[in-house]
């Protein structure tokens, strides 16, 4: 699908959200889309030329300009998956199609971000104790609070430890 000398177009991650860019015929086109808040941009040439929010794992922009139509699509299977793809059309033809791939960073290259989130987790699993053991609220109640602590304090992380490369696909 995608071969090692297709070149990396840019690196995103999971917190500032992903960033196509299109180059076709001297006119630069980028789409802007973000998993956190459901905005998409469409830009030509540096200028916002459609705009929407929205939350589907399938999406499109589209503006004419000069008489040519041009869309961008937007697929993705989920968004901790490498199956998100974006294609450029314009007047109804594909031109260009990227790939982005989620890549986990090694913790071995970041130790530091790795000894936070455990600080974090065990400073914060005491304080649950104390709230437990303050209200009263039983070891199921302290189950479900560390559940949500670990979703809560390992999601952050893993978007810290990761990124997304995109790619021409061919």
């Amino acid at each position: 699908m995608i071969s090692e000398s297709d070149r990396v177009l840019s690196n995103e991650s999971l917190g500032t959200g992903l960033r196509f860019v299109f180059d076709i015929d001297g006119v630069e086109i980028v789409y802007v889309c973000s998993a956190y808040t459901g905005k998409e941009r469409m830009f030509i040439n540096g200028e916002l030329v459609a705009e929407k929010t929205s939350f589907k794992t399938e999406s499109s922009l589209t503006t004419v300009i000069e008489n040519k139509i041009y869309s961008v699509d937007l697929a993705m299977e989920s968004m901790f998956s490498s199956g998100c793809e974006c294609r450029l059309l314009v007047n109804n033809q594909v031109v260009e199609e990227q790939v982005a791939i989620f890549e986990m960073i090694s913790y071995k290259s970041r130790p530091g971000l790795f000894i936070l989130m455990l600080v974090t987790l065990f400073t914060a699993f005491f304080g649950i104790d104390y709230v437990v053991d303050l209200y009263d609220l039983g070891s199921f109640a302290k189950v479900i609070l560390v559940l949500i602590l670990i979703a809560f304090v390992s999601v952050p992380f893993a978007c810290l430890g990761s990124r997304l490369i995109i790619m021409k696909k061919q």
